[in-house]
């Protein structure tokens, strides 16, 4: 399964975040059954481009004690603007 999320802000995914880090908690467990590839993209406002400065530059710095997302709260890594949709389906098909 692959799921590209695309959101404004970290509020509209907090939702979804819980139940996307129980499935992964499931693949780490028995993963021979599970192939879920999770894309997550950030975009920003233009009036909160610091603050979207801010958290791309602090995603970087995640560490072994650090495992979830400052941004997202998941466990896979963050990418900030907007998704080649036409790249990433080119190199998947």
């Amino acid at each position: 399964l692959d799921l590209y999320w695309m959101m404004r802000e970290k509020n509209y995914l907090l939702w979804f975040s819980k139940r996307m880090n129980q499935v992964f908690c499931v693949q780490d467990l028995d993963a021979s059954h599970l192939d879920i590839r999770l894309g997550t993209y950030v975009t920003q406002k233009r009036k909160e481009t610091s603050i979207h400065v801010f958290r791309r530059r602090f995603e970087k710095y995640r560490t072994d004690s650090l495992l979830y997302s400052p941004t997202t709260r998941l466990k896979n890594p963050t990418q900030f603007g907007r998704p080649d949709l036409a790249l990433i389906t080119e190199k998947q098909y």
